[in-house]
């Protein structure tokens, strides 16, 4: 009676009614329903959005975290928000992931990291973090760094993406000093082996690059120096992470993938290698790509 209340009749006075069926109800459609009609009603309090997002039903708290992108900016909402970053399920992150793009609170980038490092490997959930990181995009991509260095989490997919996004639109200086992030690096091999594959290619689409007439290694070791030789001793461990049989098939491609940025000199015997005939055809066809790649003058 309240719903049509306050939706039909446009009655005020079922608003107290309702806020009790947002927070109390039984079932969790019902709860639902009611945040709805009180966000209709223009009724919708950020109280009661927060105790949304902390209800016990994962349908409530993604509700929540659609109506808290309407609300006014206020600190407590925001850092509920960031908090549904944690959350077990993921489709409660993935709608976190989308209202943090709003939020310029000092803890969102932890929440983004937060959903990186637990849903790396979901496509739409990297899309939405990438998307929310926005603006914040270095201050993302060094904690996630960090992160990845530190926890030894998966994050490859979405580091790779993310080195892509990052090199295509950033400035010189930046892309290459996370190039060297990547390079120098002591954190796990399959992560950096994706985020300078994703730089290698964002660089690829630049400009700047292109007008030099450079290929993307260049342009990222930039003057060379110390960085040219860790480069070379990157490459040599990536060609022996290509050969180890015990790597999952996707950080070996990853590995082959890399040697193709290199000349044919320093990574032609390992990709010929792999296009021996009991090579898996998905090595295989990697080497094939590499040594393409190899044969572009431009990369």
């Amino acid at each position: 009676e309240a719903f049509r209340r306050l939706i039909e009749d446009d009655d005020a006075s079922a608003t107290p009614a309702l806020v009790q069926a947002a927070l109390s109800a039984q079932r969790p459609e019902t709860r639902v329903r009611a945040l709805w009609a009180l966000r209709h009603a223009r009724a919708l309090e950020p109280a009661v959005v927060i105790a949304a997002l902390r209800d016990s039903d994962p349908g409530v708290r993604e509700n929540g975290l659609r109506l808290a992108e309407e609300m006014p900016v206020q600190a407590e909402l925001e850092w509920a928000v960031a908090q549904a970053a944690k959350d077990e399920n993921a489709r409660v992150r993935f709608a976190a992931a989308t209202t943090l793009a709003r939020i310029e609170g000092p803890w969102a980038v932890e929440a983004l990291v937060e959903i990186a490092r637990r849903d790396a490997g979901d496509r739409w959930a990297r899309a939405a973090v990438l998307a929310a990181a926005g603006g914040r995009m270095e201050a993302f991509f060094a904690a996630l760094a960090v992160e990845t260095g530190a926890s030894g989490v998966d994050s490859a997919p979405l580091l790779e993406q993310l080195g892509r996004t990052f090199a295509a639109g950033s400035a010189a200086d930046l892309v290459r000093a996370h190039f060297a992030r990547a390079v120098q690096g002591k954190w796990d091999l399959s992560s950096r082996i994706a985020l300078a594959r994703g730089l290698i290619e964002g660089s690829r689409a630049r400009a700047d690059l292109k007008a030099a007439k450079i290929s993307p290694v260049a342009f990222l070791l930039g003057d060379g120096g110390a960085l040219g030789d860790d480069w070379g001793r990157f490459a040599t461990a990536a060609g022996q992470h290509a050969a180890d049989v015990r790597r999952s098939m996707s950080e070996r491609v990853a590995a082959i993938m890399l040697l193709g940025e290199l000349p044919f000199t320093e990574s032609g015997a390992i990709l010929l290698e792999r296009l021996g005939p009991r090579e898996p055809v998905e090595l295989q066809l990697a080497a094939i790509k590499a040594l393409e790649r190899i044969g572009d003058g431009q990369g």
